[in-house]
């Protein structure tokens, strides 16, 4: 907190003396003004703008005292934030039944109209990257280096699992690789650290998986059980997993899962939509035929890990770019990254064991 912290031990032994009392008056006073701001803005700046100030000392104290107390917020409003209220549950309700239709909407109606969609999640998913990443830039124009190695790797990739080019056009996907060596050449505000982990973010935690997603359709790739049905089973995994575990965490969780990086999360919440993912996975695989039930839950087992470790990760991603969601596309859910997170972490594990056991 810098040279002039805060000492409590000696705020709290002030003596209570007459000539004190008026302070004593203007300190309380102090508190209920801070703490009132803070709440609205969670900004200490405003203390300086909004509160009187009785004396530069005690402001410096008080001003340690509620930021210090706001930085633990995160973790002690666990239970108290109010994140399974009524209304945000309906938000999240509505948004996420629009959202389904359509993506399972474009898984059955065409391959092309699913590349099509997720081609779209691509380009907004590179966007809310380069802005996790610290690109805050003001036109679309200022992404384009990211863009060009997001975009190369999908369209390769899908054009590949589409049946539309061979696999010697692979060779195509070096050039994201090393891009970002072309590209920190000619940044003068990155250094190549910088602009290799957005680059490189923005191909493997986006596009790759994004592009994955349409070998699901590829016989070839996967087997007799590939198809729409297929990639549905998968997404629907995802999905089940992520309500189940948003809902019995908001619920009944009490142990924190990884309190460091994603403080809401929960111990019971996970194992909850462990468990409703299994058990979705078996009676999905009995009533279609489309799976054995070893294999669907094997899937469902791969889908629960690696979905939560995307989750995760984004959570990190977030956290250190000090916002709380990705984006706000989908109201109740966020951006895109927030809504696919889980999606980019699994579908390339669930696609290498689909290949494995074909």
């Amino acid at each position: 907190m810098g040279k002039e912290g805060v000492n409590v031990k000696k705020l709290k032994k002030r003596p209570a003396s007459a000539a004190r009392r008026g302070e004593s008056e203007s300190f309380r006073l102090f508190c209920t003004n801070a703490e009132t701001i803070i709440q609205s803005t969670n900004e200490s700046e405003s203390l300086q703008r909004n509160i009187p100030k009785p004396n530069q000392t005690l402001q410096r104290q008080i001003i340690e005292l509620v930021s210090l107390k706001s930085i633990s917020l995160p973790a002690d409003s666990f239970k108290n934030e109010g994140i399974f209220t009524m209304n945000n549950l309906i938000t999240r309700t509505l948004y996420g039944i629009i959202f389904a239709i359509v993506v399972v909407g474009s898984i059955f109606i065409s391959p092309i109209l699913f590349a099509f969609l997720m081609l779209v999640v691509t380009i907004i998913g590179t966007s809310e990257m380069n802005r996790l990443f610290g690109y805050n830039q003001t036109t679309v124009f200022k992404y384009i280096p990211a863009f060009f190695s997001s975009l190369v790797s999908y369209c390769v990739i899908v054009l590949h699992a589409m049946g539309y080019i061979d696999a010697e056009f692979l060779f195509l996907l070096i050039f994201p690789l090393f891009f970002p060596f072309v590209h920190s050449l000619f940044s003068t505000k990155h250094n190549f650290t910088e602009i290799a982990a957005i680059h490189y973010a923005s191909v493997f935690f986006v596009a790759v998986p994004s592009a994955l997603t349409l070998y699901f359709y590829n016989t070839e790739f996967i087997g007799e059980t590939a198809g729409p049905l297929l990639l549905l089973s998968v997404i629907g995994m995802i999905w089940v997993n992520d309500i189940f575990a948003y809902l019995i965490g908001s619920k009944l969780g009490r142990h924190r899962l990884y309190e460091r990086i994603s403080p809401k999360k929960s111990w019971e919440g996970s194992i909850g939509g462990l468990l409703f993912t299994l058990g979705g996975a078996a009676l999905y695989a009995n009533l279609s035929g489309n799976l054995s039930v070893n294999q669907a839950l094997s899937m469902a087992a791969i889908v629960v890990v690696f979905g939560s470790l995307g989750d995760l990760t984004e959570s990190m991603l977030k956290r250190q770019a000090g916002v709380k969601d990705s984006g706000n596309l989908i109201p109740g859910h966020g951006g895109i990254l927030d809504r696919f997170d889980a999606t980019f972490f699994a579908v390339p594990f669930v696609f290498v064991y689909l290949i494995i056991v074909q």
